[in-house]
């Protein structure tokens, strides 16, 4: 009888280890999806010269690395970079995500095509997850050699 009672506790203490594991998974994925779609969210702003949108994704306290090794400020995202008539491109793809609590690294190689020359560059990410929801906190960018 105490055999089977142990083997019993033991099959449920795995079972409840299982669900919160799965529990977390699912969180890790979300997290993961939410701070791709920012990414994104970014890119596509900072295409449109949209300060107000930058605005909100980015935090206040923000520092990041150009890929001429120039560090930026918030103010410095938020100034229009971008050629409005739509000449230059951007995408990412090899999109990889690591989440750390309130805290995501994403990875990725920026595809930017501009005035029909193309080249590729690695990014690096840092996310927060504040009160308002998940904002930039520090970028690297780095260009890939041709």
């Amino acid at each position: 009888m105490k055999t089977l009672a142990r083997t019993l506790a033991v099959v449920l203490l795995s079972a409840t280890g299982l669900t919160l594991a799965v529990g977390h998974a699912s969180q890790t994925n979300a997290a993961a999806s939410e701070v791709t779609s920012l990414a994104k969210e970014i890119i596509s702003a900072t295409l449109r010269n949209d300060a107000a949108a930058l605005d909100r994704m980015i935090a206040t306290d923000y520092i990041g690395t150009s890929p001429a090794g120039q560090v930026l400020d918030k103010m410095a995202l938020l100034k229009p970079t971008t050629d409005p008539s739509g000449s230059v491109a951007m995408d990412l793809d090899d999109i990889r995500v690591r989440t750390y609590g309130a805290a995501a690294v994403l990875t990725a190689r920026r595809g930017v095509q501009v005035r029909g020359s193309a080249f590729y560059q690695r990014i690096t990410y840092v996310f927060a997850r504040e009160a308002k929801g998940w904002q930039l906190v520090t970028s690297h960018v780095t260009t890939i050699p041709s």
